[in-house]
């Protein structure tokens, strides 16, 4: 994910997680799972094609760059035997996400390894990441200002919406639904 992700986490596998669950039909969960196999091959394959690497990136064969993800099992499969039965695949898709991402090699290169990245010091980016954020965040006299009306008025407004959260509604259409809710 080189952009904002629908969650703000950049984590891939969180992403094509939620484009499973969009084309679900509510009720009949398990009766519309897209194949794990075909939402990986489209999300590298349209990755490539997104970055204009389609020749290069996103599929496993002859002539084409090799990337890597070597994913720790310990928490994905978590408890023991439970998802014996179920395709890895499967499995991946439905419970992994970007911490449990072991190793990454990408063109034969290891970039990451153990969940460290290894072509730079992770820990002197991030701290130098945090001072720039700390100068570029830093809240001005004004800012701080609207910061602490907010919060002064906070409580004052949410008791005033609380009876509108209190009062039942009919919703005028419902989404993604083959059958209409009974009243």
């Amino acid at each position: 994910t080189d952009g904002i992700s629908f969650s703000d986490r950049e984590d891939f596998f969180q992403e094509v997680r939620l484009a499973c669950y969009l084309q679900r039909i509510p009720r009949k969960f398990e009766e519309a799972r897209l194949p794990s196999e075909d939402v990986l091959r489209a999300a590298a394959g349209n990755g490539a094609r997104a970055i204009g690497c389609e020749g290069r990136l996103g599929s496993l064969e002859p002539g084409r760059l090799a990337d890597l993800l070597v994913m720790k099992k310990d928490r994905i499969c978590y408890p023991p035997g439970r998802y014996d039965a179920t395709p890895f695949v499967d499995v991946i898709l439905d419970r992994a996400e970007s911490g449990d991402i072991d190793s990454v090699l990408v063109n034969g290169q290891v970039l990451m390894e153990g969940g460290r990245v290894t072509i730079v010091d992770e820990d002197a980016v991030r701290a130098r990441f945090a001072e720039s954020v700390e100068r570029i965040y830093a809240p001005s006299s004004e800012r701080q200002r609207w910061v602490d009306l907010g919060r002064a008025v906070e409580p004052v407004v949410l008791d005033f919406y609380k009876r509108w959260y209190e009062t039942p509604v009919n919703p005028a259409y419902v989404y993604n639904c083959t059958s209409l809710p009974r009243s």
